[in-house]
């Protein structure tokens, strides 16, 4: 059981998710072979995550001692996580390449830009907005690797893409809050310890109103229904009252506010994923 925290094989599940929900746009029918594609390309996402997190705890293993959140890296040595992640990258690729090798050179790309944002020295975990700006870019990245599984990428997607792109981001912004303390004893310059906590909260409030403006211009522009439209707005709204009404005391209560997002975006995702797959039926 260590182990697999050490590896956070229950963050890595979680992540999975925004790769997967990609592929439940483009998919266009359950036969045996579009089903076995379904889970190749989750078999692709869920290793380069590991491979992803596995790097990140190598590169952070000095820094990341203050975090008690992460406590449970202490399992492995720099060495063996340094070891898996080469493993685990080797393992996305082989999935991969049995789809298509340009979902190979997606997968090599997204480790790739994972892996300059947690270097020790240069990365952009330790640079004020960049790791943000990372989050919202990979995510596109993310969604679209697996949405060409069945579909070339297209405005479409792409477009579509952008609103988990927020999401992602502004749980990114919340994590800096969550460890700001360990952050600022380990000297990491992000966007919170630099520009401090408020600045991050507000971040937040901005781009979740800007991600319930972008929900309403995707209905608006046919791209998702009515339904689905209901479905990807409640989570923001839910988010951005959690954040106004913690606002007095937002560090301490944080994680409190990422547990129950993450609740209410999963529920909501694993509706629409329903919604998208009552279709083929």
């Amino acid at each position: 059981m260590k182990y697999i925290k050490a590896l956070r094989v229950k963050e890595v599940g979680l992540m999975s998710g925004f790769f997967v929900i990609g592929a439940f746009w483009s998919i266009n029918d359950l036969s045996f072979s579009s089903v076995l594609n379904l889970f190749t390309v989750w078999a692709v996402s869920f290793f380069t995550i590991l491979a992803v997190y596995a790097y990140n705890a190598a590169a952070g293993k000095s820094i990341d001692k203050s975090n008690k959140r992460l406590s449970s890296l202490e399992h492995f040595s720099k060495k063996t996580f340094n070891t898996l992640g080469s493993l685990f990258v080797l393992i996305a690729v082989f999935f991969a390449l049995y789809l298509d090798i340009k979902i190979a050179f997606l997968a090599i790309t997204i480790f790739a830009m994972w892996v300059s944002y947690a270097h020790p020295k240069f990365g952009l975990k330790q640079k004020v907005l960049w790791g943000t700006v990372l989050h919202f870019v990979a995510q596109i990245l993310h969604f679209n690797m697996c949405y060409m599984v069945f579909e070339e990428i297209s405005l479409f997607s792409i477009l579509l893409s952008i609103y988990f792109s927020f999401c992602f981001a502004i749980g990114h912004l919340n994590h800096e809050i969550i460890d700001y303390d360990s952050d600022k004893k380990a000297g990491i310059k992000n966007s919170a310890t630099s520009l401090g906590i408020k600045f991050n909260y507000n971040l937040i409030i901005g781009l979740l109103m800007s991600c319930l403006l972008y929900t309403s211009f995707l209905y608006g522009k046919e791209i998702i229904s009515l339904l689905e439209y209901l479905f990807f707005i409640i989570p923001p709204i839910i988010h951005l009252i959690l954040q106004i009404s913690y606002r007095k005391n937002i560090k301490d209560n944080s994680l409190n506010i990422r547990h129950i997002y993450r609740i209410i975006y999963f529920l909501s995702f694993v509706i629409i994923i329903l919604l998208r797959l009552s279709k083929l039926l």
